[in-house]
């Protein structure tokens, strides 16, 4: 129930061959991860949010698996694969 309350597009549906290689075709690693990643495996893989401010001594728990929580996680892991997130971003004006 929770799975076709987040992914209604497609839990449920019973065409999960359809439903992969959409995945397979259409998402890059970061995309995958905020398209599919469930509430049921952050729970599972009991994922969190660390933040981690330069001035502070200490790490702070920024966000666990509660329903608050999961789209804070998958948009930090998500932007943990991207591409264009490690590159510097020079400009020159």
């Amino acid at each position: 129930a929770e799975d076709r309350d987040w992914f209604p597009d497609f839990a449920g549906r019973g065409d999960w061959r359809e439903t992969l290689l959409d995945a397979w075709a259409n998402h890059r690693d970061e995309s995958f991860i905020h398209q599919y990643l469930s509430p049921a495996l952050i729970r599972k893989w009991r994922l969190f949010v660390l933040a981690d401010g330069a001035d502070e001594p200490h790490y702070q728990v920024a966000s666990i698996h509660n329903e608050r929580g999961y789209r804070k996680i998958r948009s930090a892991l998500a932007h943990s694969y991207e591409i264009g997130a490690k590159r510097p971003d020079i400009e020159v004006v």
